[in-house]
């Protein structure tokens, strides 16, 4: 049996043949949909652009100088009653009581739902932060810590206060962070651990 025989007969005039075939409306061109963005890439502002990295991560970078103090979000997300397992920076929207630790995660992996806030990438050591994130009131804001010049990468981590409800350490220098051969060396690192305010001159935030 021949592929006509097999197909369903044509939508236009009724007869076993594609409708790309038909005489009746000969087919000359297809105009696809344009792609359309995500909510996340929607809300890019234009003082930064997304960049691919090797490992099929995103980052943020500056187009432009980004000064110190400016308030960059607040984050959008939908809220989860459990952390999503694919999320390797967490954020979490806690209780207006101060006792109570209980909250919802924000779902940072779906960029439909998100704003681009959650390409920025989490900082590895203390030296390249230069966002911190917190809670404010039922908000996530982040804050640049320092300038941020052109070709900068954004990286983010958690204040204090809002690290210390979410179980997240500050960020120890880059000498401290590397790893060495030594399996004598004590799980948790000897030393000053690094303080962004006291690096960076800066008071603490009072939001």
């Amino acid at each position: 049996m021949s592929e006509i025989e097999n197909s369903d007969p044509c939508g236009i005039c009724g007869e076993a043949h594609r409708y790309s075939q038909c005489e009746c409306v000969p087919f000359t061109k297809h105009i696809p949909d344009k792609v359309a963005l995500t909510r996340a890439r929607a809300t890019l502002p234009e003082v930064v652009n997304i960049r691919t990295m090797a490992d099929g991560t995103y980052a943020i970078c500056a187009n432009t100088f980004i000064g110190k103090g400016t308030q960059l979000g607040p984050l959008e997300a939908r809220t989860l009653l459990t952390l999503n397992p694919i999320i390797t920076f967490p954020l979490k929207l806690f209780s207006t009581n101060e006792e109570d630790l209980s909250g919802y995660y924000l779902d940072t992996a779906d960029e439909y739902c998100c704003n681009w806030i959650i390409f920025i990438s989490p900082a590895q050591h203390a030296e390249e932060q230069n966002v911190i994130c917190f809670q404010h009131k039922s908000e996530i804001i982040y804050m640049c810590l320092k300038d941020v010049h052109p070709g900068d990468y954004l990286k983010v981590w958690y204040s204090d206060y809002y690290g210390k409800k979410m179980g997240k350490k500050p960020l120890m220098p880059y000498s401290l962070s590397i790893p060495t051969k030594n399996t004598d060396m004590p799980k948790e690192p000897v030393g000053k651990v690094y303080n962004y305010f006291e690096q960076f001159n800066t008071p603490s935030l009072q939001i």
